[in-house]
């Protein structure tokens, strides 16, 4: 082609060629431009930001904004973020404006919008709440959109697809969008309900939603992965489809649930065959349920209750100035049809339920027991429009009668209650007539709801184990050291707690009037108890308590144990105390101090603590115990009579004074003290006993030898000399002793002491040896009667083993026998130096001068006595002075 003939051409041509080449020329620049990305720059992206946003509490940034003339707008690192970290980020994202249509029509219409990796985070969790790695919607043409997505929201893992009609996303005014007031919106759901959904897993969970009719979304919920532990809900193969009206005011939701559970801490309930028809209208507050259909085919329960049920049905409706549920149920435990309806008025109910109890296998497990929930032949509920009621607000009366029924394996019996129902849905059992086991009483029952607290009150002849398993926590542990005769005793008692509350809530103040009472093997004739339980502590007392031994009264109190009191008992008592009866009711810390001790019965006054005894130390206990008893007592084996006393313990130091009692028919006083450092108990005393009778006391001695209660100590010998004894018409023991040392072995005490010993033949008895003996048999000219004695005097001290004594004294009426040295009690041998003063113990001092004078054999001889106490080795040991 030649170019100047082309322009000439050109030049020639007519303006309307011209033009027609200019508006050419145009519409190739402006295709050129639509496929080309023009950048925003950075400052002028920001103003763009600080512009859209009204609110500069909220936090914006965008990495990067390009635009084309054909629409198509893209971006990068978009996000907005409130003060306290949580907001909305998209990684990538472009959308397409429909130009002409959002010139003419100001509206905004989208040919296309693509979403990549949307998160909704918190700055302080580790995992993004909600995370969309993709958002597809794409015009399909007749003013409808396609949308596709994948999500991942609260673990669970949500894909759709589905057609959405352009009316849903246009919007109807070019107002700026308020994104802080959506962000606020969007934290305040996510508050209120993410922990909801993180409860919630899910299997297999299709929901079809119709926002209108030419829209509808298709989605598959899937739990992700599961957390540690159970999950609080589980829904398992459902469908939900919620269908909207054209104008949105009315949602229809129609569900099929193949299973339902529950989860808990200690109840699991599993539901299946699950309908569910719901119609929800919107007002000026939201949407709510204007009509419901629920029904379920079985429902198995495991945990604190166990068991299965058969179907149930429940209808809700909203009416104009109220609402109302219907439940009804016919299967082989449960017939009933009962209506509740609530209104400004008050809520109401209406209907009957007839409940087969043997056909239920429901139980209550509460640890390792576990009862049938209902037992017994039926029983009949029946409610109706209370026409007697004092005032309106309890517009409901009901009745409840219980034949040979049985609740929680409790003894089997006929109840009838008749009562009231509250507006507020509180429960008064007015009257109540029961009679079950031992037990025939009356009272009234209260139940509010919120808290869940409860209110018996129990008046008849009660035998309370009866109920038992009623209140197995707590109420069983005030019975189970009692035993109940056959004549049951009258009982008035007050309970008040909230059901499932904290522990100690509940409270009892009751009281007992009983002909024949057993506690801890301690029996009375006739007695009133009363019982009270509060939150501190569970308090038994008595101001009038009969015994075969005498009356008596005080109180037991127990903290409860909730309260991790350090005390296991506090008591005070005063009276007649048959001790060996009821040595166990103080508990066993005190029943073992006291095991020494046997009395038929005790006058006395006490008070104390008895403290928990843990691995790490030993209770201290504290009490102080004023006692008499003109009754022989024995301690340790010791017969002891006429005693009074007072005995005191404070921490580790128990003190004791004994100012007077009788051994022996001898008269007799001790102090002491005992001090317990853990692994040792040492005893201090200071005792005496004067004028007793010996051969008694040495009876004594062998009979709690031979019984244990005296420990190591040897009376080998003893018994021996005493049988020797038992002829004698008189003899007299005094003795003192003030000693110390560890309680449990008698051989490592240490102290000093006195024995006195009146009798008229003393030289009978095996002392120093025989001694008296075998100088008898010696061919020497001894007086008539030098060798007979009538007193003992003993001045000794205890060191462990040993009796030493250095002024050792026997006295006859011509001689006297003058020693030292010391008895070995658990080696039963001697070591003794005596010396012999014959016919040297005149009363007449001039006679007993010469007499001493004239006795070579005072003068020259002393006797060496060693080995075995029984049968020892003696010599005479010759002097010169």
């Amino acid at each position: 082609m030649n170019p100047k003939q082309a322009y000439g051409s050109l030049k020639s041509s007519s303006l309307f060629t011209k033009a027609g080449l200019l508006l050419l020329f145009i519409q190739v620049i402006i295709l050129m431009a639509q496929n080309y990305n023009i950048s925003i720059p950075e400052y002028f992206t920001k103003y763009i930001i600080s512009k859209t946003y009204v609110d500069s509490t909220v936090k914006t940034g965008l990495t990067k904004l390009s635009i084309r003339l054909d629409g198509k707008i893209k971006f990068r690192g978009l996000y907005l973020k409130d003060s306290t970290g949580f907001g909305i980020k998209i990684r990538n994202g472009e959308f397409k404006i429909k130009l002409y249509e959002f010139i003419t029509s100001g509206r905004k219409i989208f040919d296309f919008i693509n979403l990549n990796k949307v998160e909704i985070f918190v700055s302080n969790k580790k995992d993004n709440i909600v995370y969309f790695p993709e958002i597809k919607i794409s015009d399909e043409g007749s003013n409808s959109f396609i949308l596709n997505f994948n999500s991942f929201i609260a673990n669970k893992q949500i894909k759709g697809s589905g057609i959405i009609h352009e009316d849903i996303l246009a919007t109807k005014d070019n107002k700026i969008p308020d994104h802080q007031e959506n962000l606020s919106q969007l934290k305040i759901f996510y508050e209120k309900n993410f922990k909801k959904l993180a409860d919630l897993e899910l299997k297999n969970c299709n929901l079809i939603i119709s926002p209108s009719k030419n829209s509808k979304i298709l989605m598959n919920v899937n739990s992700s992965h599961l957390k540690d532990g159970k999950t609080k809900y589980v829904i398992e193969d459902t469908v939900i489809n919620a269908d909207f009206n054209e104008s949105g005011k009315n949602i229809n939701l129609n569900c099929i649930l193949d299973r339902l559970t529950f989860n808990s801490q200690k109840q699991t309930l599993s539901a299946s065959g699950i309908s569910i028809r719901v119609m929800l209208t919107k007002n000026e507050n939201g949407y709510f349920i204007e009509q419901a259909n629920v029904g379920s085919n079985s429902h198995f329960l495991t945990g604190k209750l166990s068991g299965n049920y058969d179907s149930l049905k429940l209808i809700y409706k909203r009416l104009k100035r109220s609402s109302e549920i219907i439940f009804t149920s016919k299967t082989n435990s449960l017939v009933s049809c009962i209506r509740y309806r609530s209104s400004e008025e008050g809520n109401s109910f209406r209907g009957f339920a007839k409940i087969y109890p043997m056909q239920s296998d429901l139980r209550l497990n509460i640890g390792s027991d576990s009862y049938k929930l209902l037992a017994g032949e039926s029983v009949d509920i029946t409610m109706r429009r209370n026409v007697t009621s004092v005032d309106n607000d309890y517009p409901t009366s009901f009745q409840i009668n219980a034949t040979n029924f049985s609740p929680l394996e409790t003894p089997s019996g006929n109840f009838k209650f008749i009562g009231e129902i509250k507006s507020d849905l509180t429960v008064e059992v007015r009257h109540a007539h029961g009679v079950l086991g031992k037990s025939k009483v009356q009272g009234s029952y209260s139940q509010k709801w919120n808290p869940h607290s409860y209110e018996f009150i129990i008046r008849g002849n009660c035998h309370p184990p009866d109920i038992n398993n009623w209140f197995k926590n707590w109420w069983n542990k005030i019975w189970v050291d009692f035993t109940f005769t056959e004549k049951i005793p009258y009982g008035d008692f007050k309970i008040t707690g909230n059901w499932g509350g904290e522990a100690g809530n509940s409270t009892t103040f009751g009281i007992i009037e009983s002909k024949e009472l057993i506690y801890k093997n301690f029996k009375t004739k006739d007695s009133i108890v009363k019982i009270k339980v509060d939150e501190n502590s569970t308090l038994i007392s008595s101001e009038f308590l009969n015994s075969s031994k005498g009356k008596i009264q005080g109180f037991l109190e127990f903290p409860r144990k909730h309260q991790l009191s350090p005390i296991l008992l506090h008591f005070n008592m005063d009276g007649v105390y048959p001790l060996n009866e009821a040595r166990s009711i103080f508990g066993e810390t005190f029943e073992k101090s006291i095991e020494d001790l046997n009395a038929s019965y005790l006058i006395c006054n006490a008070k104390g603590k008895i403290k928990n005894q843990t691995q790490e130390q030993n209770a201290e206990n504290e009490f102080a115990l004023k006692f008499q008893s003109s009754n022989a007592i024995t301690f340790k084996g010791i017969q002891i009579s006429n005693i009074e006393g007072i005995i005191e313990k404070e921490g580790s130091l128990t003190k004791g004074s004994l100012p007077r009692f009788k051994i022996a028919e001898g008269i007799g006083q001790m102090n002491f003290e005992q001090e317990s450092n853990g692994s040792e108990d040492t005893l201090s005393f200071n005792f005496s006993l004067r004028e007793a009778n010996k051969n008694a006391f040495m009876n004594q001695i062998i009979l709690a030898q031979k019984n244990g209660s005296l420990g190591n100590f040897n009376t080998v010998g003893i018994e021996d000399q005493n049988e020797a004894l038992e002829k004698n018409e008189k003899s007299s023991l005094s003795i003192s002793l003030k000693a110390l040392g560890p309680l449990n072995n008698p051989l490592q005490f240490e102290g000093t002491g006195m024995l006195q010993l009146k009798e008229s033949k003393i030289s009978q008895i095996n002392l120093l040896g025989g001694l008296s003996k075998s100088l008898s048999g010696l061919k020497i000219p001894i007086p008539s009667g030098a060798l007979t004695f009538n007193e003992l005097i003993l001045p000794f001290e205890v060191n462990n083993e040993s009796v030493i004594f250095d002024q050792l004294t026997m006295n006859g009426p011509l001689s006297k026998i003058t020693a030292n040295g010391n008895l070995n009690i658990a080696s039963g041998t001697v070591d003794i130096l005596a010396k012999l003063n014959l016919a040297g113990n005149l009363p007449i001092p001039l006679i007993k001068n010469l007499v001493q004078f004239a006795d070579p054999l005072s003068r020259m001889t002393e006797i060496k006595i060693t080995g075995d106490y029984k049968n020892p080795k003696w010599d005479l040991l010759l002097t010169t002075e």
